[in-house]
Parts: C-alpha cells; sequence; structure tokens
C-alpha cells in the first residue's frame, strides 16, 4: 500500500511594509500546519518566475497582501503580486487578495476579487474565515490532482525537482530538507556546545538555517528543552511611545530589563509545558510538572498567547506607570505591570521543573523584523540590548535559584543582523566585552553546491 503524501503547505506571499494587519494576518499564517510557503520582500526582493509558477501550482490555497495604492512602493509590488494571483486563477487554486481600504481604486481587472479591511483586526478575521473556507478533503483532491497533473507536465517537474535540490533562498520555507545540503561550521558547533550566545550576520549568510537545525539537533533529546523565539512580528509604535516618555536613563533600562524577564520566563515555561504535554507524556505523572501546568492554568490571562500578543498586553499595562513619581513608587509600578510576584512564584515553579533537564537552550531569531528607515532605531537598539544581558540574567536565575544550585546547563543563541548589532555595539558602554561571532554566507552555502554538483557528477557517471 502506498503510504498517503502530506498536504501540501500555502502559499503566502507577505506585504512588503510591516503594519500592525500585517502583524495579524502573520499571526494566522504562522500558526498552520504545515507552514506555509513564505514569500516575503524583505528577505528576498525578487523571486523568479518559475518559482512562483511551481509554488502556486502545487499549493493548495495563496494568500496575497497587496499594499493600498498611496503606499510607497506599492505600484511595482502590486504589479508582481497581481501576476501571481493570475496564476494561481490559471491554476483553479483557492486564493484570497487582501488589502487595506483607500479611495484609490485597484485596477479594474481584480477589483472584484479584492478583500478589503479597515482595521487590523478585520484583516485577520478575513484570514480566519477564508481558511476555514478551504477543507482537509478539498487540500488532499488538490494535492493529488497536481500530482497527476504533473506526471504528465514533465518539464514542470524537472524544474521543481532541481530547485529543491539546490535550495531555497529563506530557510523556513524548506525546513524539512534542510538537512540534506546543511554543512555544520564552527559557528554551528558553538550553538550546539553554547559555547557562544550572539552569532551575526547579513540577511543569506545562515542565520535562520542554523538555529532550525540547531533546534532539530538539540531537541532529539528528551532531556533537553529547546526555546525558539521566532516572534512573526511586532509592533514598535507602542515600544517608541513607551520609551519616550521616560526621561531618565535608569528608568528606561530598568523597564526593559524588566520587560525581557517577563517575556523570558513566560516563554520558557510554556515551552516547558509544551515539552511535557506532547512529547513526554508520562512526566505529567511528575509533582513538579503538574505543579507547572496547574499555575500556567491559574495564571492563564497573563500567559497565554504568543510572544507578540503577550508584549503588547505587557506595554499596555507599562505605560498605565506614572514614569514622575518617585523611584521607589516607580519600581512598584513596574513590578505590578509586569506581574513581578507571579513571576517570582513563577520562577520557583520553573526551576524545580528544568533542574531535571541536562540542558535548556533558548534560540533567538526574528527580532530585526521591525527595524526599518522610518522606526525608532535607538529606541529598538536599546531594546535589544537589554535582551542580551536578560537572556544571561535569566539562566543564572534559574541555576542559583533559592534553593541549591543545579547542574542543569543554561544557555542561549541570539541571531542578530549586522546593522543591528553594529547599532548595539555603537550604543554599549563596554563594546569589547561584548563576545560574538560572525557567520559568513561563503561558509554556509559555499560546500553545499559542491556537494550538489558532486552528487550530479555521481549520477552523470
Amino acid at each position: 500500500m502506498v503510504p498517503s503524501q502530506p498536504p501540501d503547505p500555502l502559499l503566502y506571499l507577505k506585504s512588503r511594509i510591516d503594519t500592525e494587519a500585517s502583524v495579524r494576518v502573520n499571526r494566522v499564517a504562522d500558526n498552520l500546519k504545515p507552514k506555509p510557503v513564505l514569500d516575503d520582500p524583505r528577505e528576498s526582493s525578487v523571486q523568479p518566475l518559475y518559482w512562483y509558477g511551481q509554488k502556486v501550482l502545487y499549493a493548495p490555497g495563496i494568500i496575497v497582501h497587496f499594499l493600498p495604492p498611496n503606499r510607497e512602493g506599492a505600484k511595482l509590488h502590486n504589479a508582481r503580486y497581481a501576476l501571481v494571483s493570475g496564476l494561481a486563477r490559471g491554476f483553479d487554486r483557492n486564493l484570497l487578495m487582501l488589502t487595506e481600504y483607500s479611495e484609490l481604486l485597484a485596477p479594474m481587472d481584480y477589483r472584484d476579487l479584492m478583500r478589503y479591511y479597515v482595521t487590523p483586526a478585520e484583516a485577520g478575521q478575513l484570514t480566519e474565515e477564508w481558511l476555514q473556507q478551504i477543507t482537509p478533503a478539498e487540500i488532499s483532491d488538490g494535492s493529488e490532482k497536481v500530482r497527476n497533473l504533473a506526471g504528465a507536465l514533465k518539464l514542470a517537474t524537472e524544474l521543481r525537482d532541481f530547485h529543491q535540490q539546490l535550495g531555497e533562498y529563506v530557510a523556513e520555507n524548506e525546513a524539512s530538507r534542510l538537512s540534506q545540503y546543511f554543512v555544520e561550521t564552527t559557528a554551528h558547533m558553538d550553538i550546539l556546545n553554547g559555547t557562544q550566545t550572539i552569532f551575526v550576520g547579513r540577511k543569506g549568510t545562515g542565520k535562520t538555517a542554523n538555529l532550525i537545525q540547531a533546534a532539530s539537533a538539540l531537541g532529539k533529546d528528551l532531556g533537553s528543552l529547546v526555546c525558539v523565539l521566532k516572534p512573526v512580528g511586532y509592533e514598535m509604535k507602542g515600544l517608541a511611545r513607551l520609551f519616550a516618555s521616560y526621561k531618565h536613563s535608569d528608568h528606561k533600562g530598568y523597564v526593559i530589563e524588566s520587560l525581557w524577564k517577563y517575556m523570558l520566563y513566560t516563554e520558557l515555561a510554556i515551552a516547558a509545558a509544551k515539552h511535557a504535554e506532547t512529547r513526554t507524556p508520562w512526566q505529567l505523572s511528575d509533582p513538579e510538572t503538574r505543579r507547572l501546568i496547574e499555575f500556567m492554568s491559574e495564571e492563564e490571562k497573563a500567559l497565554s498567547g504568543d510572544f507578540t500578543v503577550r508584549l503588547e498586553n505587557a506595554v499596555l499595562s507599562l505605560e498605565r506607570v506614572v514614569p514622575g513619581a518617585s523611584s521607589e513608587q516607580f519600581r512598584n509600578g513596574i513590578s505590578e505591570a509586569l506581574h513581578n510576584n507571579m513571576l517570582s512564584r513563577l520562577r520557583t515553579v520553573l526551576s524545580e521543573v528544568l533542574t531535571k533537564k541536562h540542558q535548556v537552550r533558548l534560540l533567538i531569531d526574528n527580532l530585526d523584523k521591525p527595524w526599518t528607515r522610518t522606526a525608532d532605531i535607538e529606541g529598538l537598539t536599546q531594546f535589544l540590548s537589554g535582551l542580551l544581558t536578560a537572556a544571561q540574567r535569566v539562566g543564572e536565575e534559574l541555576r542559583y535559584g533559592e534553593r541549591n544550585r543545579n547542574s542543569t546547563r543554561y544557555g542561549s543563541a541570539i541571531f542578530l543582523s549586522s546593522d543591528i548589532f553594529d547599532q548595539i555595539i555603537v550604543a554599549a558602554e563596554e563594546p569589547d566585552k561584548i563576545s560574538h561571532t560572525r557567520l559568513s554566507g561563503v561558509n554556509y552555502f559555499f560546500p553545499s553546491v559542491l556537494m550538489i554538483v558532486a552528487g550530479h557528477s555521481t549520477e552523470l557517471e
């Protein structure tokens, strides 16, 4: 009996500009199983036509996020996305064409197909409603028809196979096949061994690929906890407003470190609970694990939601704290806004669970998404600088807890773009003490090309 093929992923053409609406759509897409294939203009400004043809042909549905006509760069962006949407219509694929409402009308040839939203919440709702209309049977039938068609279209099949062997420019699009051509480097071993924390590189140098491979390798050990933090996007406007309200640098530094500790502790707790529930069911009988799950159920309001949701809620709570109060009142207000009493109890419960692990590793990527020309660069630099300090302190607090020191190894790997890291170095008081590894795209990709060429040569012989 031939095993059933897994469903093909959807294709998601992301908005060129990150807005609150695009963040809402990103959240919905990020929750899909399997993860959609992404076309992100900020990662790769141009994809070849055959790439779109292959992805549209095999995708059961396509989400296309257009820009309103009055946005900068909308003309070229929308023209390319209109072409891809036309391919989807020609292949009879489920298609969602999404854009913000504008008084300037969309072109007549696809105006009636467009779905318009006014608020960010509507953008997310329209996406969810559209996804509910695509049934599993429809996805399965569509995939089977495409596979039959592909048997007749020999050229399309050859192109698709060749492209898969070369690898995607965006590592997330082929996480399941990445191990076939990934080459382990010194930087990769540093991540696995925990000998380095900060990894810096330009786009295309393998930051995300290294994260995916490290998470896969570390996750094979049931005695390890791997917490991957890759926010699909977060709004800088609220953070910029919050930072601008603090006139004293020590107030701002205290808030940033407290905010990061809240985010990291809650992220680790969520990862530990999921690890116990999905990968090691026998641990549910463990009293420490049971206590953690019960605690998270009691504090569901503070611990629920993904990174972006919890960050937005925390920022809203912090904005209610009066900056002009005395230092003691200010710190008490911050503690209350970030649930410090709850966080203290969470740290105790979490430490008891993690004590039984060989190692705990926190892998962080995608924090450069809000880094645009119009962003608050100074505020974002301070925000990310605070992460470097908070990540280290969280590990120390968990290892040297209220009780005896435990033998669990705590470590983190933070992946940053070169331009962001350069800004952090400039703003740092002691830049020479910030140890880091710079990733090189040549080291990551060139050996892979040689392996592919060697494989083809062997086949020809």
